[in-house]
């Protein structure tokens, strides 16, 4: 490698338009009535949903990632951070807000804090309700932030965060 400064935006982690289908119309290959075998390039099986970018990714896929993974200390001082992106062929005004928000959060608190504990634990219980908390304080804003949670765990905290 030639030692470049970088910022990362994995299409496995932070694309976030992905995992809504393929783009260019309806195909023949995804037209069946029975479950598509494992391992199958762009089956519904495996969840990518007919997208080469698929499967969909959650706040959590997000919030997983280390962006310095597999990196030696020396290369990961030149990572710089990283960037959510979300791709214009599937996504409008109508559901930017959607497909942003929280899992745009969710990175950005990775980067920021870290999503490991002091013992080196992924602090998902927690990171489920900051980000439920601030998906309200989107919504009380006027931005159409999607749900992470149903609105029986969001009204009744520490009931549905049981992974610690």
């Amino acid at each position: 490698m030639g030692g470049y400064r970088v910022i990362v935006s994995s299409s496995d982690f932070y694309y976030l338009d992905c995992g809504h289908g393929d783009f260019v119309g309806n195909e023949s290959r995804f037209d069946r009535q029975i479950s598509d075998p494992p391992g199958e390039p762009f089956n519904y099986a495996n969840g990518s949903g007919g997208s080469w970018c698929g499967p969909f990714k959650t706040w959590q896929r997000v919030y997983d990632y280390d962006i310095a993974y597999g990196l030696s200390e020396a290369e990961a001082e030149l990572v710089l951070g990283g960037e959510v992106a979300l791709w214009s062929e599937q996504a409008d005004a109508t559901v930017l807000d959607a497909r942003i928000w929280p899992r745009a959060s969710a990175m950005a608190e990775a980067l920021w804090s870290g999503n490991r504990d002091g013992s080196g634990k992924k602090r998902y219980a927690e990171a489920t309700d900051r980000l439920n908390e601030w998906r309200y304080r989107l919504e009380k804003r006027g931005i159409g932030a999607e749900p992470i949670q149903p609105l029986w765990c969001v009204m009744h905290p520490g009931m549905c965060n049981t992974v610690q």
